[in-house]
Parts: structure tokens; C-alpha cells; sequence
């Protein structure tokens, strides 16, 4: 049962005067009661103002996007609006809207205790090293009093490096050495992340990185399952895992969906497979990790442990890594579900001595990190079954005409005609790293006043609005949803800078090349922010070039993007 308990404030009272509410009780027919009293309010001022990130720490690889999401709430009484303002240490920084469609400069106006959701997206730098961090300073300002300020500190981390160590035996026992010792014996750097010291690991932080070490040392009951729906989103993104500890699976935590449909182990929640002693693990054979490492001594007493030894039963594709004292399996490996686990169910610091340990962390490690492959591939419209492009092009003079049907492509300058163009990438793994990329399209006609003195000056800009094909105008991005301002010239619509500058020449009948590697580097890491691109023609003199669209009969002159690029 919900009671309201409603008030009306007399008039007189200032910022800072607390209203006390008491003798409320609350009687049952049969005498039991309860009481809420005393309750207090505390008037707040005129114009006041909260900020809550959902988190303020997180990560990301070279190029990638980091976003944080912030609620802002007017916790004065009277309405407002808010100034945005997200100021960089040195990383490119941006605020946009709650679903970070667009930027946006200003939030409100806000009627007293409502609030709204705004973005901040951090992107971090091609070049930035492992461990560099910047911090982004969010402020939301009050128009109505500027002195009266929301402020938040938002730190961004770059990862370069393909593992990161995960401690979570919570210090009982603190165990990371063994881990440590062995990625470093066996020939691997990492990044280090202590759960003990900060329990909430940043799903982005933690996505950046190619393979997880991930121990538990004694804690106990359940230590991964309040985690497994990150580390689920990690494996979903092609991560690799590896797993140990003593009682991970023990009670209800082996019978969760993750170790079902992740780890691949049937677990019945008995103890016919809990708390198994053993002394020695048998490598079994044509496993692709441990095949060949014969049997090797399991001693939990040396690290101070019980003999709280975990047996699993291995869903397919899972397979049997090591048997225990009994023959059966103790540890297994996944590789054929788009990512790659090694589940240890006893604790790997009990396992032989160094040497033994690093050459299991080494192989595990060839296991999850195999050298990068080379790739060269060609996206046209037609090639191959591709049919992820997308052309067309807005026209000053006709800003209500939509030309996504046509089978060509303009621009005009000064700022007349421009063409919009985007190529969708979600076939490259996530973890490619990008070489070169250019997109090209064909010349069919340019205007006679084009001459090598007097070319077309082009200007190829990020988008940062959707746009579609079949509804982007002049005026709109889509049907029913404008630019922010005529031409997708706002700030929030494009880039205020180009990514490429370039002339246009009188040749025709030829492919015409814009260098766009590090875009779809970008792109790559973060397939959400692909938009495309706009190019403009901005010179003074009145002049047109025409190009063949992806709509176009003959395939062989439809825009391309030739890129290359290695990927695990």
C-alpha cells in the first residue's frame, strides 16, 4: 500500500529553510501502526542545478569513440535552461543529445525537478599510447545565473595493448603475480585492472582490449556473476577469455546462462563435480592449447588453498583441455563460436611450477592473439553481392527535391550542389586496423568555365547527422527531419573541418580518388558513428562536375572504396 502525504508551501519561505513534517502515523484496525516521521524538506533555490554521469571513467583504442551519458536535472524551482559546455584536456570532445543523433550547445528549458539526458563523446587520438589518459571537464550552466554550475570530470583511457590482467581474488590471497609472471615470461605486455581497488570495470575499457586474464583467486560464492553480462558483450565482440579460480563455478553460479551458452560447461549445481581433490592435470591430446603438455602437478596447498577443484562437462563446441585425477575434464577451450575461452577449474597459480605456468599462458595467448592477417577489398554496388552504398545529392536551387534515384551525382560551387555518400562497413572485424582507404568515383562532365588555373576547390567533410538516400534534401536530413542548417551545414549536421581538400580538374571519363584512411579507421572502431560524408564545392567561380552514381546500369563505374587493412 503507497500513501501520498501532500503539502502546500506558505509563501515567505527562503533557500536553505527546512520544513519539518511529523505526527504522521499510520493505524491498522487491529492497532499495529507505523510511522514515517519526522520527514524533512529542505527548500532549494531559484535556480539550481545536478549532473550524474552513468559512469566517469572508461577507454578505448586508437580511433575509437568513448561516450558517456549525463542526466542533467533543474533542482531549482523555477524553469531553466542550461549552457553545455564539455571542455577537452587535449582529446577531440563533443556534447550531443541523449542519443547522440546530434550536437547540441543548449538543454532546456527544464520546468523545476524535471531532467534530460545529453552525451558526451571522447574520441581518442590515432596516435595515443597504452595508459594515456585525458579528462574531459562537462559543465551544464544556468542562463538565468551563469555562476550556478553542474560540473563532472570524465576520465578517458587509451588502449594499445591487446591484454588486459583482471584481479579479482579480492586480496584474500593475493595471487596476480602468477599471472603476471607468466604473460611476462612468456614474451607478453598488458594492462592491469584490480577489481578490490575499483570494482566496476568500464565496459568500453574493457572491450578495447583483444583477450582478458581474468582470475579469481578464493573468492567465493558466485565471483563472476555479476560481471558475466559484460564479459558476455567482450566474447559477443569477438574477445578471447581466459578463466581461474577456485570455486568459480560452485552453488547456483555454474548453472547461469553465461557459462552455459559462453564457457560452454554443464554444470547440475551438485556436488558430484564441486570440491574435487586433485594433484595432477593430464593434458589431453589434439587440444589445441594443451595437446602435448603431458601431466603436470596441481598443488592448491602451496598458494594456501583448499582442495575446492571444479569438473566440467564441455557443450559443444567446447573441448576437453585437461582430465583430472579421476579422468575427468577439469578445464576446456572454445574457439568456434567467434571467440575464443580457456576455462581452468582449478586455480592456475597452483599449476606445476613457472616454466610449466608460462608455457601454458603462452600457449593460450597464440591461441587468442594468431598474427594478423592482410587484406585488400574493393566495396562497389554489384561486386560481389555488396549493395552497402549509398549516394546522393542536395541541390540549393531545388531544396525540397530528393535525387537519390538518379543515376548521377553534382556538386556546384559556390556552395550550390554537394553530394552525400556513405559506405557501410559492418562486414570488417572491429579489430582491423586500417592501412589505406579511398573512395572513388567517375567523372562523366565537368563545366567549361573548370581549367587547371581555374579548378574546383572540394572539400570532403565527416557527417555527423543520419541522412537517407531516398529522403535527404537540401533542407532535410530525411523526410519530416531537417538539417540543422540548409545544406547539412551546421555543427551538429558535419565536421567543421575536412577530412580531404582537393581541386577539380576539366578530365573526364576517369575515376576521381579521396584519401579517407583515417575516417574508416574511425568507422571501424565505432560503426555507429559511420554517417559518410558530404563533399562541397566551395571555390568562386560558377562551376559543376558530374559523377556516376551507385544507382548508374553499368556496375563497373558506381563508386568504390578500395581499401586494405590487417585484422586477426
Amino acid at each position: 500500500l503507497e500513501l501520498s502525504f501532500t503539502v502546500q508551501i506558505a509563501g515567505g519561505l527562503t533557500t536553505g529553510d527546512v520544513i519539518t513534517n511529523d505526527g504522521t502515523v499510520v493505524t491498522s484496525a487491529e492497532g499495529a501502526g507505523a510511522t514515517g516521521s519526522p520527514s524533512t524538506v529542505v527548500m532549494s533555490p531559484a535556480y539550481d542545478v545536478s549532473a550524474v554521469a552513468d559512469h566517469t571513467l572508461d577507454g578505448g583504442g586508437p580511433s575509437a569513440v568513448v561516450r558517456y551519458m549525463i542526466t542533467v536535472r533543474n533542482t531549482g524551482y523555477s524553469e531553466d535552461t542550461y549552457y553545455l559546455k564539455a571542455a577537452k584536456e587535449y582529446w577531440p570532445t563533443t556534447v550531443w543529445n541523449g542519443d547522440f543523433s546530434s550536437q547540441i550547445a543548449y538543454l532546456g528549458p527544464l520546468a523545476p525537478g524535471a531532467s534530460a539526458q545529453v552525451g558526451v563523446q571522447v574520441r581518442v587520438p590515432a596516435t595515443a599510447t597504452n595508459g594515456l589518459e585525458d579528462i574531459t571537464y562537462f559543465k551544464a550552466i544556468s542562463l538565468a545565473e551563469h555562476n550556478v554550475q553542474a560540473r563532472l570530470e570524465l576520465r578517458t583511457i587509451a588502449v594499445t595493448s591487446d591484454i588486459l590482467v583482471v584481479d579479482g581474488d579480492t586480496g584474500a590471497i593475493d595471487v596476480e603475480s602468477f599471472y603476471t609472471d607468466a604473460l611476462t615470461a612468456a614474451g607478453y605486455s598488458f594492462n592491469y585492472w584490480d577489481l578490490a581497488a575499483n570494482p566496476n570495470i568500464p565496459s568500453g575499457y574493457l572491450n578495447a582490449h583483444r583477450a582478458v586474464v581474468w582470475f579469481t583467486g578464493v573468492a567465493y560464492p558466485g565471483p563472476l556473476v555479476s560481471y558475466e553480462s559484460q564479459l558476455a558483450g567482450f566474447l559477443d565482440n569477438g574477445g578471447s577469455l581466459f578463466l581461474s579460480g577456485m570455486d568459480v563455478l560452485d552453488q547456483a553460479a555454474g548453472t547461469t546462462d553465461f557459462v552455459h551458452d559462453y564457457l560452454h560447461i554443464a554444470w547440475d549445481g551438485s556436488e558430484i563435480q564441486n570440491d574435487v581433490p586433485m594433484t595432477v592435470a593430464s593434458a589431453v591430446a589434439g587440444n589445441p592449447v594443451t595437446g602435448g603438455m603431458g601431466d603436470v602437478p596441481v598443488n592448491n596447498a602451496a598458494v594456501g588453498y583448499s582442495d575446492y577443484n571444479d569438473q566440467v562437462t564441455p557443450v559443444e563446441p567446447a573441448m576437453a583441455a585437461f582430465l583430472d585425477d579421476t579422468g575427468e575434464p577439469t578445464a576446456l577451450t572454445v574457439g568456434d563460436n567467434g571467440y575464443r575461452v580457456v576455462f581452468l577449474g582449478f586455480p592456475f597459480e597452483a599449476f606445476g611450477d613457472a616454466a610449466q605456468r608460462a608455457d601454458l599462458m603462452g600457449r593460450a595467448m597464440n591461441y587468442f592473439l594468431p598474427p594478423p592477417m592482410n587484406y585488400q577489398l574493393t566495396l562497389q554496388n554489384g561486386l560481389d553481392g555488396y549493395a552497402g552504398a549509398s549516394d546522393t545529392f542536395i541541390n540549393a536551387w531545388m531544396p525540397t527535391t530528393n535525387y537519390g534515384n538518379g543515376a548521377n551525382l553534382y556538386v556546384r560551387q559556390p556552395n550550390t550542389k554537394s553530394i552525400l555518400i556513405r559506405f557501410d562497413l559492418a562486414g570488417i572485424s572491429r579489430r582491423a586496423t586500417v592501412t589505406s582507404a579511398r573512395i572513388g568515383i567517375w567523372v562523366t562532365y565537368v563545366s567549361d568555365s573548370v581549367h587547371d588555373y581555374s579548378p574546383v576547390m572540394l572539400n570532403v567533410y565527416e557527417m555527423y547527422r543520419p541522412w537517407t538516400e531516398a529522403g535527404a534534401t537540401w533542407n532535410e536530413a530525411d523526410a519530416g527531419m531537417g538539417w540543422e542548417a540548409p545544406g547539412a551545414r551546421g555543427r551538429s549536421d558535419r565536421a567543421h573541418l575536412p577530412a580531404v581538400q582537393q581541386t577539380g580538374y576539366r578530365r573526364t571519363g576517369q575515376w576521381m580518388w579521396f584519401d579517407i584512411a583515417p575516417l574508416v579507421q574511425q568507422w571501424i572502431a565505432d560503426p555507429g558513428g559511420n554517417n559518410g560524408l558530404i563533399i562541397t564545392a566551395n571555390g568562386d567561380v560558377n562551376a559543376e562536375i558530374e559523377y556516376i552514381a551507385s544507382d548508374f546500369a553499368d556496375t563497373t563505374v558506381r563508386p568504390q572504396m578500395r581499401m586494405t587493412y590487417t585484422a586477426p
